[in-house]
């Protein structure tokens, strides 16, 4: 369990403290086809913001904050 958390926090702090909202982040960094599946009430909610919200379990929170994390989704460079 510990190990998990550990790896967990570590995969968050990509986005932990900056200042640009979920959009934002999408439009910089991530394929278009995240917006298919991104919960449009977190779009304007900074990473930091989501991330509070999904560990109150907020379920839609949580799926905002892992289609940001998650790598599947970032732009080929």
């Amino acid at each position: 369990m510990g190990w998990a958390k550990f790896a967990a926090v570590k995969l968050m702090g990509r986005y932990q403290g900056d200042p640009r909202t979920a959009r934002q982040i999408i439009a910089d960094e991530k394929q278009g086809k995240i917006l298919r599946e991104f919960p449009a009430e977190w779009l304007d909610k900074t990473f930091d913001e989501i991330d509070a919200a999904a560990r109150r379990g907020d379920q839609k929170a949580i799926t905002a904050r892992k289609l940001l994390t998650r790598k599947e989704y970032d732009r080929r460079r």
